[in-house]
Formats: C-alpha cells, structure tokens, sequence
C-alpha cells in the first residue's frame, strides 16, 4: 500500500457551485463573430497550395476587420506599410536575380499541380465503370444518343424538359470518352508522389 502522503485528494464537489464561465462564453461568442467574417479565409490557410504564400500581419488598433469606416489616408497607408512590405517579401521568396524562379516557387508549383492530379484521381476512380453501368439504369453513351430525340429527365427553369443538338451530344460524348481515358491514365500516376501533402478544407464552420 503506497504512504498516505502521495495519494492526493480531490475536493468534493458541491451541488450548484461551478466555475466561472465568463472566458468560455467570451470565447464562444467570439468565435461565432470570427466564424461569421473570416472563417472561409482561415480554412483555406490550411491548404498546402494556399498556406505557404499568405502574409500574416498585426494589424493595430481600429485597423482592417470590421472597421469599415476607415478613412481613405488611413487605407492608402495600411496598404503601404502592409502590402508593399508583403509583396516584398514574397517577391524576395519566390523569385531569385534577373527574373529566375526560385525554389520556393518550383516547389509551390510541383505542389499544386501535384494535389490537381490526385484530385482529378479521386473525383473520376470509377468514372469508365459508372458511365457503362446497366442495371437499372442506361449506359451514359446510350443516355446521351437518346437525348437527341426524346426529352431527357432533367427539368429546366420553366418546368419543361427538352431534347439536345446532335452537335451537342456528339461533345458530350466526345468528352464522356476523354473523361474514361483520363481516368485510366491517372491510375498509372497514383505512385509518383512518396508523400503527397493532404489538403486540410473544412465546409463547416469552426465552432
């Protein structure tokens, strides 16, 4: 049995005694003003084609934000003292001497272009086996060929429905089959990348 010294006791609780909760309501609230003004801005910081090229600035007093009437002189002078500044800075970052990209700028490029190809992956895995599926339903090449005589399922603004320009069910079609293609070339990409970064993108707002 361990010594009574080391156990420690916690207090009992009483019934209706709790603690303050003024600085949880205060962040509460300040997080439904923050969610209401910028928490679209704050969520794509997150993202790694976004975070690495947004300046992040201490605004003073009665600057930015909410503070909507702010004078022109002082919106010219936050302009200079915030934005030349930044775009110094990015400049300096992303671009060496005589014009020549930097690394910084090659690595935000193969990034972005890197997330491009593994997004387009997952958006079409499955897109050849969907457009020819059968059961229940009709092959999309077939849906599109019918679309030039009868008028399809889809209801427009006045309620009616209506049939497509054969010009426009041969691009449709056209496009279903680059689609089917694209698909099957990114699966050969789908080991390129070691460790590609993850976007980070929230619909919701943090609450």
């Amino acid at each position: 049995r361990k010594p009574e010294s080391t156990l420690v006791r916690c207090p009992e609780a009483s019934p209706g005694v709790g603690r303050d909760h003024g600085p949880s309501l205060f962040g509460f609230l300040s997080g439904i003003v923050t969610s209401a003004t910028d928490w679209r801005d704050r969520t794509n910081f997150r993202l790694p084609h976004i975070r690495n090229r947004v300046a992040r600035l201490l605004l003073l007093p009665g600057e930015g934000g909410l503070h909507i009437g702010m004078p022109r002189d002082q919106i010219l002078s936050m302009a200079h003292r915030y934005g030349t500044k930044a775009g110094q800075l990015f400049v300096k970052r992303f671009a060496e001497d005589h014009g020549q990209p930097a690394p910084a700028w090659e690595e935000q490029r193969w990034i972005r272009f890197n997330l491009l190809v593994n997004g387009l992956r997952q958006r079409l895995d499955g897109m050849a086996t969907s457009a020819a599926w059968s059961t229940h339903a009709v092959p999309l090449k077939q849906a599109i060929d019918a679309a030039t005589q009868n008028p399809g399922p889809v209801k427009y603004r006045r309620g009616e429905t209506r049939v497509i320009e054969r010009e426009q069910a041969q691009a449709l079609a056209r496009l279903l089959c680059d689609l089917e293609r694209l698909e099957s070339t990114l699966q050969l990409t789908e080991k390129v990348f070691d460790s590609p970064p993850e976007p980070e993108l929230r619909l919701t707002a943090p609450l």
